[in-house]
């Protein structure tokens, strides 16, 4: 069992048909340090990866993943989405300081979002993320929330990406600014 393993540090179920990853995989391993997971069937990360505390390398590119979970390890540097399903970015994405690479590409985020990563890479997705925080607290256009269920605590509250007009309007503000150069 994994949950054994507590000096693991790197661990590659790549290509393995994978739906779920359990959740004692980041209960008992506080010393994972990379985990990918590519080319799985996964259609969501457990609420508890938030417990690896010294997960660095996060690959779950092309899976079926919908949902980006709103806490993600803070020491993450490297953080691979790419080809799942997802349709925003959480705002809690901004507190990931240490991230140096991010890779979104393959999913059905708004255009304006995709031209950002590929323009700007990892310091894009970080301004978009912090733009709808402060978007947020200047309670501009209260965010429309949905609910939705996400591991095992149950159902969230997450808002809804910013629309692609305001987006728009945003990356207009930051070039004038030079916000994003």
């Amino acid at each position: 069992s994994v949950q054994k393993l507590k000096c693991l540090r790197v661990l590659d179920i790549s290509m393995n048909a994978l739906t779920s990853l359990p959740d004692c995989l980041f209960n008992s391993n506080s010393n994972l340090e990379s985990l990918r997971a590519a080319f799985n069937q996964l259609t969501s990360l457990p609420s508890s990866i938030r417990r690896a505390s010294k997960l660095q390398e996060l690959d779950v590119n092309n899976n079926k993943i919908e949902i980006v979970p709103y806490r993600l390890p803070l020491e993450l540097r490297i953080l691979k989405l790419g080809c799942n399903c997802i349709t925003f970015l959480p705002v809690e994405m901004r507190d990931l300081t240490k991230l140096t690479h991010v890779t979104v590409e393959g999913n059905p985020l708004p255009q304006a979002v995709l031209d950002l990563a590929r323009k700007h890479s990892t310091h894009g997705i970080l301004w978009h993320c912090r733009q709808l925080g402060l978007k947020r607290s200047l309670g501009a256009d209260p965010p429309v929330v949905e609910r939705v269920a996400m591991g095992i605590d149950g159902e969230i509250t997450m808002p809804l990406p910013l629309r692609d007009v305001e987006l728009k309007q945003s990356i207009d503000r930051a070039r004038v600014t030079n916000e994003l150069n």
